[in-house]
């Protein structure tokens, strides 16, 4: 099996174990493709590729569920080694031990590379043109507070000195073409590094990332020790550095051959609402939060492309791959359906002509 080092080749690798299943037929990205992902989930089938959206231009993809348990009989893993650069075939004692090794060595960078060679940079909207209106966002659940931008891609965020640089999955929600708001708690990495730039008043550059090296998102979710960089780690779980470009609006770095990148600015204050939206634990509470504002001042993308991540629901708890993260140890949070991690839904990959 080639290298695995975007979600083209991971999408590849899936179909090639015949853990994919191609829907030919238009799937609408408000409600139907969420609730497609679902009944898919429950009933372990392979991962569904919708290759028609409505509503947006031709071209635009969607693969559900790349973080559930695999179909094939005896190897329910495949859809996360795979993402961690190891054979399908890998066990979860296996895959712990392996993330448990790489925590104690020596951790691999990101290594930059110019613009011209990075994949993301193919399609550059700035200013007024980046607007989210092109790109297929997913309604989820029908009482959300709106499409949900994120759910399976990664922020990447510094803190003002320059000493930790992280990359972490939130849930994002997009207000309108030019605004998105999400959650940032307190508790969290995202969140720790927001209250940096919160103290000084000033609002945080961010960089929203959509695709590239499948390895990123399962990193982002990982419980990594406070002020390590999942960039680095994943170096280490690879084997190899993660390729990384420069932003065009920022000084962030985000990975070359990501699907879709936003860029812009995080709000030093909590002015937007966020929610309610239907969570992993399978509760539709009407609750919303104060959240900060995410304003975009540009989009980049692969040509063409789209990726667009919403969860499944309660059933998808039957994913395999949060993870405690530290030099000394891993250990698996499980439930008592199995390890339990955010829900995993849909993303949109480019069109066969692209790969």
């Amino acid at each position: 099996m080639s290298e695995i080092n975007d979600l083209r080749s991971y999408v590849a690798a899936l179909e090639g174990l015949g853990d994919l299943q191609r829907i030919s037929r238009p799937i609408d990205p408000n409600l139907e493709a969420s609730a497609v992902t679902r009944r898919s989930t429950e009933n372990g089938r392979p991962a569904p590729f919708f290759e028609h959206l409505s509503g947006v231009a031709e071209g635009f993809r969607m693969i559900g569920a790349p973080g559930a348990l695999s179909n094939i009989p005896g190897h329910p893993l495949p859809r996360i080694s795979l993402s961690l650069g190891l054979p399908y075939t890998t066990t979860a004692a296996e895959l712990v031990e392996h993330l448990g090794e790489a925590g104690t060595e020596e951790l691999l960078p990101p290594r930059r590379v110019a613009a011209d060679s990075a994949p993301c940079k193919q399609n550059i909207l700035l200013g007024e043109e980046a607007r989210l209106d092109r790109f297929p966002i997913p309604f989820v659940h029908q009482d959300d507070g709106g499409p949900y931008v994120n759910t399976w891609g990664v922020i990447v965020a510094r803190t003002p000195d320059g000493r930790w640089t992280n990359w972490s999955i939130s849930r994002i929600m997009k207000i309108d073409d030019r605004h998105m708001t999400g959650l940032v708690l307190p508790s969290q990495h995202l969140g720790m590094i927001w209250r940096e730039w919160e103290a000084i008043g000033e609002p945080m550059p961010y960089a929203l990332v959509q695709g590239g090296d499948p390895g990123v998102p399962v990193v982002g979710e990982m419980t990594v020790p406070t002020e390590v960089d999942e960039g680095a780690y994943l170096g280490a779980v690879l084997g190899r550095p993660v390729d990384v470009v420069k932003c065009e609006t920022n000084d962030l770095e985000v990975p070359a051959s990501a699907e879709v990148v936003i860029e812009g600015q995080l709000s030093a204050t909590r002015d937007a609402v966020e929610g309610p939206f239907a969570e992993f634990h399978g509760w539709a509470l009407p609750e919303t939060s104060p959240q900060p504002l995410f304003s975009i001042e540009a989009i980049t993308y692969r040509d063409p492309s789209g990726r667009w991540p919403p969860p499944g629901g309660p059933s998808t708890t039957r994913t395999s791959h949060r993870v405690s993260a530290s030099p000394q140890r891993l250990s698996p949070s499980c439930g008592s359906r199995g390890c339990r991690s955010r829900p995993l839904g849909c993303r949109s990959v480019p069109p066969a002509s692209g790969r």
